[in-house]
This record gives structure tokens, C-alpha cells and sequence, in this order.
């Protein structure tokens, strides 16, 4: 058994209740709020051994109590290997053991129980939104799986952020041979800008997930007011940890090719093709942002 078995994921669970963000030390100075959507939450995975089975999964208040029992029937259940993975996906709003939908009370706090036939899990903490339009959300899945998260099904994690994109400064790179003269030629020429997704101070749980993300070969971004959407590449992450406490100053980079221009035997640049689709914030003024295929 590992130390830390969490699948690192934004609605984490664990199996004790006093390991959830909220008891750790410097909580409140670094107070990080994990949205959900009111009626659907987030997507997320539980993972048993072979044998262990989810009996019960329900919605409680910070004090305690329990609000709502969740029908466990809306989770889909997949036996990979040794394990039994539950998987929630968010695409549609979570039905009570009552029939009803899941309505939780926006502005108030949450988190969920699973109970099993060995034992119960909890949930981290979790803010109510009725409007996610207004943040950004990352999105992402992977072709294969990868260890401990389960993608055969086509599952996609989800994090809502209220964040926004960022542009950087555009960087040219020019590749140049010598013709038989000795003069230089320019084979290629590529214009790539990093954009930023500052996520500001987060949990350490939040930062292994988003640091699962990075290695995962479809990411999605979906900007505030649904403006703009594509998918993101090249994917780094720059930190600080914050006074050695479990809290972390958080920004996600990225790159795409802009424009690519190539030629070929010393001929005239011209542009054979446009790569990537780019996103753009939604909120910064530059003229740029319009995709011209020149090839065809």
C-alpha cells in the first residue's frame, strides 16, 4: 500500500476525514475555494480494491450533517485490473436516492461521503456556483490511462477557476543553412507566444492535480462567458511554495506555434501552414488573433 494512493484529481477523496484541506495548518490565511457546479459538481473517480464495493454517497454540511443521500446508480462502475473504479463524470445533474435532482445552495460549503461495504471516504471541501460561465475551466483526458486514473471510458476531469489567460512576449525562431556560397538561408521561421494561467495560491491536493494534468495529451480551456475554446500543448508549471506551508503560488504556461513559414533549395519563404489553433483570453487587445491559411 502507498503512503499517498489519492488519485490526484480536483475533487479529491481520502480515507479520513481530519486529512481534508480545511485541518491543515495556515487554512484560513491561504483560504482556496474548490467550485462546483450546484446540481452536478464536479467529475470525479473512486478507486477500491477488487471486493470493495460503493454501498452509499451522500452531501454534507461542514458541521456534519448529512443533507442529501445521492443515488449511487448515476456512478458507473468499471472493473480494471485489481480495482473497481466509480466513475462520476459531471455531464448531467446528480439524481437523490429520492428521484429528485441534486439542488445544493449556492455561496455555502459541502463535501461528500462514500460509503463502501469496508469503510467510508471523504471528500475535500467544496464551494457551490449556479453559474459557471463566469470562470475559466480546465478540462482534460488522455489517450491511455494513467496510473491511478482511469480513461477508457473516455472521462474527462474538470476544474473551475476564477482565473483568466494572460498573453506573453511572442518569441521568433529562424533556422538558417549556408548555400554553396556561404551565405546563410533561412530554412524556417516559427512565431511562438506562452500564455499564462495564473492560479494564484492553491492547495498542495490541487496542485498534484493540476500537475497530473500537465502530463496529459488532451487539455481543454474553456474561457469565462464560453468566448473562446481549444486545447492547450507544451504545458509547463511554475511554483513557490508559500512559507513552507502545504500551499502553493501556482501559474500554468504554455506555447503554440503562431505562423510557420518554410521553404525549400533557397527559395522564396512563403507560407506552407498554420499551426495549432490558438486560444486567446477574451480580455487583452491585440489584432492577431485572426487564422489565414495561405497554402491552399
Amino acid at each position: 500500500m502507498l503512503l499517498f494512493d489519492e488519485i490526484p484529481q480536483p475533487l479529491t477523496f481520502y480515507d479520513r476525514l481530519e486529512m481534508q484541506d480545511r485541518f491543515k495548518e495556515n487554512h484560513e490565511k491561504y483560504l482556496h475555494d474548490l467550485l462546483v457546479q450546484h446540481d452536478r459538481l464536479l467529475p470525479f473517480q473512486l478507486r477500491f480494491p477488487e471486493g470493495e464495493e460503493l454501498t452509499g454517497l451522500a452531501v454534507y454540511e461542514l458541521e456534519g450533517n448529512n443533507i442529501a443521500s445521492l443515488a449511487v446508480s448515476d456512478l458507473e462502475s468499471v472493473l480494471v485490473s485489481e480495482y473497481n473504479y466509480c466513475l462520476w463524470s459531471g455531464d448531467s445533474a446528480l439524481q437523490t436516492s429520492l428521484g429528485q435532482k441534486l439542488q445544493l445552495d449556492c455561496g455555502k460549503k459541502y463535501y461528500l461521503v462514500a460509503t463502501t461495504n469496508y469503510g467510508e471516504y471523504f471528500s475535500e471541501v467544496f464551494s457551490v456556483v449556479s453559474d459557471i460561465n463566469k470562470y475559466l475551466i480546465l478540462e482534460w483526458s488522455n489517450d491511455n490511462d494513467i496510473e491511478p486514473a482511469y480513461y477508457g471510458s473516455g472521462f474527462r476531469f474538470r476544474l473551475i477557476t476564477n482565473t483568466f489567460i494572460t498573453k506573453g512576449t511572442p518569441q521568433i525562431f529562424v533556422e538558417s543553412e549556408e548555400d554553396g556560397h556561404g551565405q546563410p538561408v533561412d530554412i524556417s521561421r516559427k512565431v511562438t507566444i506562452t500564455y499564462e494561467i495564473d492560479l494564484e495560491i492553491i492547495p498542495n491536493y490541487l496542485y498534484e492535480a493540476v500537475a497530473f494534468m500537465a502530463i496529459n495529451n488532451d487539455v481543454t480551456v474553456l474561457t469565462a462567458g464560453g468566448l473562446r475554446e481549444g486545447n492547450i500543448k507544451n504545458i509547463t508549471i511554475e511554483d513557490d511554495q508559500i512559507e513552507a506551508a502545504p500551499y502553493w503560488d501556482v501559474t500554468i504556461n504554455f506555447q503554440q506555434g503562431r505562423y510557420y513559414y518554410s521553404t525549400a533549395c533557397g527559395n522564396e519563404i512563403k507560407p506552407t501552414e498554420v499551426e495549432d489553433v490558438m486560444i486567446d483570453q477574451g480580455g487583452a487587445k491585440y489584432e492577431y488573433d485572426t487564422y489565414i491559411d495561405t497554402s491552399i
